[in-house]
């Protein structure tokens, strides 16, 4: 039957045409893992786990915070041991520093010995210039200074003493003859005699404490520093509280008043200068001021103004340097340097005591200002 049926249908198959069949053993099963390949898989997830419980029973558990706590110890180990050895940059910086700090003094001992080869060939007398004056001792220098008299250790003088046993002979003298011997003589006592009204009220000097003293130098106009002369300037008070400065002189081996300075004497008064305008220069003692605002141009001439004061401070005038001539020039660079004006590093001075010479006008009668003519010293004691 079954050859029948596939003659009939290969008879409708059309010509040219072949038909295939196919032919089925059986139906298709299902793969399935095989049961070697199960079981090594079994046997490697428990040998996976035994290996596990195996390092737990060695370590045991560690939890979250224990973890959290290992690496904060490790980290301030770390910080230990960067701060005792440095990082590794720190610590390659440190051995370049080392190595040219014991490269650098080869090297400079190098040099030095090289230059004394060169130099062993040289005279006696070349070697010589590299020898050093022996250090002197501090009073030999103190000696040669211009308050020597005063710093001697080797006198037993007290010239605090004394300066204030003169100050009680003068309170206490009745004309001046008493006072002549304390006084130092001067080239202008006709014009300023010895006037004991102007001592009128007595100065503390009960003890050493009521006063205090300096030891300022002075220096004539075009002299050195080494003939300056050295004084003793007592600051004292009055019996009405007016402050006065007694200066004191060392001269043939005495300790002298100096009455010219410490009465701030001129040739003309304080309480005259303005009424008179001398038209001849005169001797004033004055207290300095320099400012830029006195300065001014008169006639195409520069002046270089001064405000001039007594020692109070309550009689002035205003007096001018006219910068026409190297001799004023040479004045007003003086007077500004006493006074460091014009110098950034230093502190402008003011109220300085200088002697100069002043006169009204320009000498000819011509002028309405007062002109500083001359430059005498610095301070009130004459050199």
């Amino acid at each position: 039957m079954s050859d029948q049926h596939e003659d009939k249908d290969a008879k409708k198959v059309p010509d040219g045409m072949v038909k295939k069949v196919r032919r089925v053993k059986g139906k298709r099963r299902s793969k399935q893992k095989s049961p070697t390949s199960s079981k090594s898989l079994i046997e490697q997830g428990k040998s996976l786990l035994e290996a596990m419980q195996h390092d737990d029973s060695e370590e045991g558990h560690v939890d979250i915070q224990s973890q959290l706590r290992r690496l904060q110890e490790n980290e301030e180990n770390a910080k230990e041991l960067d701060e005792v050895w440095g990082s590794k940059k720190k610590s390659s910086a440190w051995i370049w520093m080392s190595l040219i700090g014991l490269v650098i003094p080869v090297i400079g001992i190098a040099i030095g010995v090289a230059m004394l080869d060169e130099r062993g060939e040289s005279s006696q007398d070349d070697l010589q210039l590299l020898s050093i004056e022996p250090f002197r001792p501090l009073e030999d220098s103190i000696k040669e200074k211009p308050h020597a008299w005063f710093h001697d250790k080797e006198s037993d003088r007290d010239f605090l003493a004394e300066a204030r046993g003169i100050l009680r002979a003068i309170n206490t003298a009745q004309n001046p003859a008493e006072i002549t011997q304390f006084l130092r003589p001067s080239p202008f006592r006709e014009k300023n005699p010895v006037d004991l009204s102007r001592w009128d009220v007595p100065v503390v000097v009960n003890t050493s404490t009521d006063i205090s003293w300096t030891l300022p130098t002075v220096v004539a106009e075009g002299d050195s520093a080494e003939n300056a002369r050295g004084v003793l300037a007592l600051n004292l008070k009055k019996e009405n509280q007016e402050e006065m400065t007694a200066c004191f002189v060392y001269e043939e081996e005495r300790l002298l008043l100096d009455w010219d300075a410490t009465m701030g004497w001129g040739e003309v008064s304080w309480n005259k200068i303005r009424t008179e305008r001398p038209q001849r220069a005169k001797i004033l003692r004055a207290r300095l001021v320099k400012k830029a605002s006195y300065d001014s141009v008169i006639k195409g001439v520069s002046q270089s103004g001064y405000l001039l004061t007594n020692d109070a401070g309550d009689e002035f005038i205003f007096a001018f340097i006219p910068l026409d001539s190297e001799r004023n020039q040479k004045n007003d660079k003086t007077l500004k340097d006493l006074l460091n004006y014009g110098q950034l590093t230093t502190v402008l001075k003011s109220n300085l005591r200088v002697t100069v010479k002043v006169r009204y006008g320009d000498g000819s009668g011509r002028g309405d200002r007062f002109e500083i003519v001359d430059y005498l010293h610095d301070g009130w004691v004459r050199p």
